[in-house]
């Protein structure tokens, strides 16, 4: 630390740790991420790290929970297009952003099988949870049949936008739009 730098504390220390570990792992996915490395680039000490996260597992996770769209946030505009879209978009953001780099990383090829369980269950289980009780609300208000609402329609929204990254190269807000409207509605709509 500079003389007369003031020591960093709480929230401020725990953002810079967070900014260094998106920044490790986008650069070295998680095969590479150091605690060491991480205490360099947030300029704090090791054992801060340690005090707060006991393992590089935990850090990875927390942070990554941190990046992703809050599950106690969830849109209730009256509308289930609305918040499927409103979700969609946070989703979206996330994903064109260096914190949706570090996420990919996580799941790349060769990717740690630990991290990527502990990511599924911990951190995406809740999101398509919340995904499903979006779902629910709208069968009560009669816009999504309920015969619609599985898993697998709760993670369809989030795979099409990955893979409209993956396979384009960019994820734009009207492809965004185009999949709630044109794949992801349709499928949720009384028949």
């Amino acid at each position: 630390m500079v003389v007369g730098q003031t020591r960093r504390r709480g929230d401020v220390l725990v953002g810079a740790i967070y900014a260094a570990v998106l920044d490790e792992l986008g650069e070295s996915g998680y095969a590479g991420l150091s605690i060491e490395r991480v205490a360099e680039r947030a300029q704090t000490g090791k054992a801060s790290i340690y005090r707060r996260w006991p393992s590089r597992l935990e850090l990875a996770l927390d942070t990554i929970d941190h990046t992703l769209p809050r599950v106690d946030e969830l849109p209730d505009t009256g509308s289930t297009r609305e918040d499927v879209l409103i979700v969609m978009q946070r989703i979206a953001s996330v994903m064109r952003s260096a914190s949706g780099d570090a996420v990919r990383a996580c799941f790349s090829p060769g990717a740690d099988q630990d991290l990527a369980d502990a990511v599924r269950e911990r951190l995406l289980a809740p999101r398509k949870a919340a995904m499903l009780e979006i779902l629910r609300r709208g069968v009560a208000r009669g816009e999504v049949r309920a015969d619609a609402i599985s898993a697998r329609i709760a993670e369809l929204g989030p795979s099409l936008l990955h893979g409209e990254l993956l396979h384009r190269g960019q994820l734009t807000d009207d492809a965004v739009v185009e999949i709630v409207d044109d794949v992801v509605l349709p499928l949720l709509r009384p028949r």
